[in-house]
């Protein structure tokens, strides 16, 4: 087998290996503050609407694996 392949194939299994293990990452848009605030009230806040109040999302990884 070519060199780049196996090396390919080694990420691939340690990727969704990682991906079964730890399937969510944190949400870019609140930073896991699960807070959305609004831009013309200042003490205003809710839900962040990117990952609706849990403040995570599934990994592409995970999604491919099926897992919730």
């Amino acid at each position: 087998m070519h060199p780049a392949l196996v090396i390919t194939l080694v990420a691939l299994a340690v990727y969704f290996g990682s991906c079964y293990f730890h399937p969510y990452r944190k949400c870019k848009a609140c930073n896991r503050s699960k807070e959305s605030h609004s831009t013309t009230f200042k003490g205003a806040f809710g839900k962040c609407r990117a990952c609706n109040g849990r403040g995570h999302h599934i990994r592409l990884g995970a999604r491919i694996l099926n897992q919730k």
